[in-house]
């Protein structure tokens, strides 16, 4: 692993920000397998005074997204689902409101269910543990915000969902399904889920406040498992994109 600093406008403009405190983080440009500008910026936590290496594993945050969704069409080409599967098709329960929805509809933000949001006491749900299960009776509470596939609204829902019949279809866990079809064979070694938030390593998230730069250490990605909870690397984002186009 190097730095390469092939293009001397971007070089330029990237050292300026980080100079000046605008940018932290790490930037990665190729043209095919050929990396033009590779380079770290700032630090990776600012409180154990750690600077961001080559290497340094990174949240994906909604990014994490696009994972859920290749996972849903692998097990379509594989014949374990459809995305015209309806979604109660793979749940126990399911709502007689979400009769209309199926599996295409949660990952195009579709389906009308509320997003996490949306939904009651969002500020300690987002601070709180929970599981896959959990996660979905509390989605199936409430009402539709509007008929299915008449409107388009962002929804970390319905990818939690997705990320639950995943793990119906495969016999898997999400995980597992994620590490043993998509990480593991294409050699992302230093990609993978944050869920049980039991990852060494990862850079500090930080929010802009008027105090400055402020740590976010408890990011309880429990909440948003197929929608935003993986980590990965320049190099291995880099393979990812290869592999998916």
């Amino acid at each position: 692993m190097r730095v390469v600093e092939d293009l001397p406008h971007l070089k330029a403009r990237l050292d300026h920000m980080a100079e000046t405190r605008q940018f932290t983080g790490m930037v990665l440009v190729a043209r095919g397998d050929t990396v033009l500008h590779r380079q770290t910026y700032g630090m990776a936590n600012y409180e154990q005074r750690k600077p961001f290496e080559l290497d340094t594993r990174m949240r994906l945050a909604s990014v994490s997204k696009q994972f859920t969704g290749v996972a849903i069409l692998k097990l379509q080409d594989e014949g374990k689902l459809s995305v015209d599967d309806p979604v109660c098709k793979w749940l126990t329960d399911c709502p007689a409101r979400w009769a209309d929805i199926k599996i295409r509809h949660l990952v195009t933000h579709t389906s009308g269910i509320p997003d996490l949001m949306a939904q009651a006491q969002w500020g300690l749900v987002r601070t709180t543990r929970h599981t896959p299960d959990e996660l979905l009776n509390n989605a199936m509470r409430y009402g539709l915000q509007f008929p299915v596939g008449s409107k388009v609204r962002y929804n970390n829902v319905g990818f939690n969902i997705a990320a639950y019949i995943v793990a119906k279809a495969s016999g898997m866990s999400y995980e597992d399904y994620l590490r043993t079809s998509l990480f593991e064979p294409l050699g992302m070694k230093d990609t993978g889920s944050d869920v049980n938030a039991d990852t060494p390593g990862l850079a500090m998230g930080y929010g802009l406040f008027p105090q400055g730069l402020t740590p976010q250490p408890n990011a309880n990605v429990s909440v948003i498992p197929g929608a935003g909870a993986l980590y990965s690397t320049m190099d291995d984002m880099l393979v990812w994109n290869r592999a998916l186009h």
